[in-house]
């Protein structure tokens, strides 16, 4: 479509005019533009994550949990398909998901050609404490988040 069409489409929406193709079709792009996808509260993850053997069970809409508490060495699999470095941040939170200001965050590396790494496998070469973790796991420009405790 034409910039002078779209632009005159436009014009016509503003006024007011309907009933033009041009103009009914631009009001539906924009409407479609504006819907939010439906996601009925749940989070939708781009691939799984287990932890410690666990799968991901849905737990808000803004990520997933491991329901059991998993040891500080648990083994964890991504399930993106990709032969890039996946990149894990995990951040101390509530039981709501909420990051404290200013909070540290390990990271983990699981390497090309991998599905795994473990808990323990952070940068700093420090164990995670006991308590509860927000974790991001990215890989081909997506991003999981899964909530989970360890013991």
């Amino acid at each position: 479509m034409k910039k002078s069409r779209v632009f005159l489409g436009v014009a016509m929406l503003a006024a007011g005019v309907t009933g033009c193709r041009l103009a009914d079709k631009i009001a539906a792009k924009a409407e479609a533009i504006t819907e939010k996808p439906a996601l009925s509260g749940d989070y939708i993850m781009p691939f799984s994550v287990t932890i410690g053997g666990q799968k991901t069970i849905k737990k808000s809409s803004i990520c997933s949990a491991i329901e059991k508490p998993v040891a500080d060495n648990a083994e964890i699999v991504v399930g993106a398909k990709t032969n890039d470095t996946v990149i894990l941040n995990i951040y101390p939170c509530d039981s709501d998901a909420k990051i404290a200001r200013g909070a540290k965050c390990a990271i983990i590396l699981i390497k090309k050609g991998q599905k795994s790494a473990t808990l323990d496998q952070t940068a700093s070469k420090k164990k995670l404490s006991s308590g509860t973790y927000l974790m991001n796991a990215t890989a081909n420009d997506k991003t999981a988040r899964v909530m989970f405790k360890v013991k």
